[in-house]
């Protein structure tokens, strides 16, 4: 059981100790100083809310996988097309950006003469490897990583705590306090991300070790975030893009820096890795609901998705994506992604749950929209809302051909196999 839970809790954490979530947390700190502990609170309360009805014992029972629920109640097309968005944007374009993130981190705080891309290629190289080993070695890694990155982060904490503070108290202009509440709840929402993945807890505890696993995450980013404005200004944290490193270079000087950077590489270690596995496991579940030819044995099959999230994050890197003023906006897109996917869980999640009469729905009903008017929400009002919007649609949009050429070319062979199978009948 403990070790279950320790491979269900550092899947969940992966994106939320990562470098971009806590650049996340660090910008919003400093928008809206002590103030975002309200919509922050709120957030960690609507995710917890999500976990509860997505994780439901009896969802466990009436379906062999998420997607195959989703598939049921949602409809295949749509299933398809808003996993396909979601899993692929976040495996492609997280990693790029964050890979790249831990090569210059380990270049400026280590080793000055390594070149950062080679960094970022090893450590890709490093993932890739333990995936072809097998999932069971890349699943054991996993509490590696982000344990490491759980110990860096609290070792930071505490100096920060009992260290001298460094800044005097600050407080938030009351006019700016109601208009920040919104969409600095949604924004809250996307830092809890990474609860949808019940198929690496098939136990009927996975509803408690995802709550407990949110709250533990809650209160390392909240002392995280209460220590960061103790010692950095809030205008630093809400404009800096590593207000991380600046928090721990003013918390513990140089080593402060240094363990900041243990955590940023293994942080991404643990995101690259987590986001390989929630991939694999929703396109593999999808290829088996809907017909894939199959390649190979079991084994093969496991480690060809590897391989291909490999090859084009390699690409991307090659190329300069990294280097892109675009990425940010991408990555903000495959968030946005994310949160509708989640959406659409609650809500299949609600409907099965109505027609098993197990509760009352009406209030799971409302907490489904809320993921999806956050994300719309959160894109409107975003600095680039344009290209975002572009780029979400393009996505869609390709998603969608890709879903009907695929569920068309399942149902082409499903009627050819009840030909044959008509066919042989005397």
């Amino acid at each position: 059981m403990a070790r279950s839970f320790l491979t269900s809790a550092s899947c969940a954490l992966c994106w939320m100790l990562s470098p971009d979530a806590l650049i996340m947390l660090g910008n919003s700190f400093g928008q809206s100083g002590l103030m975002f502990f309200v919509p922050f609170v709120i957030g960690v309360i609507l995710s917890t809310l999500a976990i509860i009805l997505t994780h439901h014992p009896a969802l466990t029972i009436s379906t062999s996988s998420s997607f195959t629920q989703l598939a049921t109640s949602a409809g295949l097309l749509p299933a398809m097309t808003l996993t396909l968005a979601s899993r692929l944007c976040l495996v492609l374009l997280l990693p790029t950006g964050m890979l790249v993130t831990a090569g210059f981190t380990f270049n400026e705080t280590f080793i000055y003469w390594f070149p950062n891309f080679a960094f970022s290629f090893l450590l890709l190289g490093i993932i890739l490897t333990l995936h072809l080993a097998g999932g069971r070695v890349a699943l054991a890694a996993q509490p590696f990583f982000i344990g490491l990155t759980i110990c860096c982060l609290v070792l930071l904490c505490l100096a920060g705590l009992l260290g001298p503070q460094e800044l005097p108290p600050t407080e938030t202009e009351p006019g700016n306090q109601f208009s920040l509440t919104v969409p600095l709840i949604f924004t809250s929402l996307l830092l809890f991300l990474g609860y949808d993945q019940p198929e690496f807890s098939p136990s009927s505890n996975s509803r408690a070790y995802y709550t407990w696993t949110l709250i533990a995450g809650f209160i390392i980013l909240a002392f995280w975030g209460f220590v960061s404005l103790k010692h950095v200004p809030q205008a630093t944290l809400a404009n800096s893009t590593i207000p991380y490193i600046i928090s721990a270079r003013e918390i513990l000087g140089q080593p402060g820096r240094s363990i900041m950077g243990i955590a940023v590489i293994s942080g991404t270690c643990g995101v690259v890795n987590g986001l390989f596995l929630l991939a694999s496991r929703s396109l593999q579940q999808m290829a088996d609901h809907v017909y894939l030819p199959s390649v190979g044995n079991p084994a093969l099959r496991q480690r060809i998705w590897p391989v291909i999230f490999s090859l084009f994050i390699g690409i991307f890197m090659a190329v300069g994506l990294a280097g892109s003023e675009n990425l940010e906006i991408y990555i903000y897109g495959a968030l946005l992604f994310w949160l509708l996917l989640i959406g659409m869980h609650c809500f299949t999640a609600v409907r099965d749950l109505q027609k098993q009469k197990r509760t009352s729905t009406r209030y799971w009903y409302l907490l489904s929209t809320v993921f999806p008017l956050a994300a719309v929400w959160l894109a409107c009002i975003n600095v680039h809302a344009v290209t975002l919007v572009v780029f979400c649609s393009l996505v869609l949009g390709i998603s969608a051909t890709l879903s009907a050429g695929w569920f068309w070319y399942d149902r082409k062979i499903h009627n050819k196999a009840i030909q044959n199978s008509q066919g042989e009948l005397p």
